[in-house]
């Protein structure tokens, strides 16, 4: 089992096996002396002698963790660390997330065969922003990140093309969806699009040391199965967990694509976007 396996996350706090853990999960950056604001310890941390290094509820700015770390490598206290949200977390999560968004169409924006399809995206996305990365959904898109970011950022950046292009797919195909898609429908279908994958990135030690592509590639569409699952544990749900199961069932051949309910709708668009991106971004 890897160190990254043994970071724990539930909705209250994130359990941290060690400094690197700590440093990675708060975007620590000593060459610019940058950290994401947001969050505090939920436990204390005590020297090894018994005295209170910090308390529960100190916040980790800058120069707390850069403390930490020197104190880390004296061996002066017990590594491990329970961290919580604070009042500031959503905005700064927010606005990361939306970075790593409008990042990510930038890359494709200047490129000939992406040009217009791109702009119009960016104009879609701008339009529905607030409602799809309300606060469950950027607590979770983070999640993601730090679950990828130790060892890839492909899967997570998949995520996001896929819902970017489902929403383009959606919106430039809307005379021919039926039933006519709503303000509702594309904010849950980009919420089906990035957590699509769900369930690999919460067992991506499972596979992402496969050598062999094509069966890495086996093992993550066989974790993905569980993604609906876990999104509704999450409280993501109201029809956006059987637009996502729908997914995974149709790339393990068990989708009926000719379906006309609305899960159906959002998973035939999903899917078109998820192979469009694996087959430009190389992912498998």
């Amino acid at each position: 089992m890897t160190e990254h396996s043994k970071i724990s996350i539930n909705s209250e706090t994130i359990s941290l096996p060690d400094i690197e853990s700590l440093k990675s999960l708060v975007g620590f950056r000593a060459e610019v002396k940058k950290i994401t604001p947001g969050f505090e310890l939920s436990n204390p941390i005590v020297y090894k002698s018994g005295m209170m290094l910090y308390p529960a509820g100190k916040e980790l700015d800058y120069d707390t963790v850069a403390r930490l770390i020197e104190m880390n490598k004296k061996d002066a206290f017990q590594e491990g660390f329970v961290i919580r949200k604070s009042s500031k977390l959503y905005d700064s999560l927010r606005g990361k997330i939306t970075s790593d968004f409008k990042r990510l169409m930038e890359t494709k924006k200047n490129r000939r065969e992406y040009g217009t399809f791109i702009k119009n995206i960016e104009k879609t996305f701008e339009y529905y922003i607030d409602e799809i990365l309300d606060e469950n959904s950027v607590y979770t898109l983070n999640k993601m990140r730090i679950l990828d970011e130790k060892i890839t950022d492909n899967i997570y950046n998949h995520s996001v093309y896929t819902a970017l292009y489902s929403l383009g797919i959606a919106k430039l195909s809307f005379k021919y969806i039926k039933p006519v898609l709503k303000k509702e429908d594309y904010i849950k279908l980009s919420k089906a699009a990035l957590f699509h994958n769900i369930g690999a990135l919460e067992n991506i030690d499972e596979f992402i040391h496969i050598s062999l592509p094509e069966s890495r590639k086996v093992k993550y569409l066989d974790l993905n199965q569980q993604s609906a699952g876990i999104l509704r544990n999450m409280g993501i749900n109201n029809g956006i967990g059987d637009a996502v199961k729908k997914c995974a069932n149709y790339f393990l051949n068990e989708f009926d694509t000719t379906q006309s309910d609305i899960g159906s709708t959002y998973a035939n668009i999903i899917i078109v976007a998820d192979i469009y991106d694996k087959g430009t971004s190389g992912l498998f």
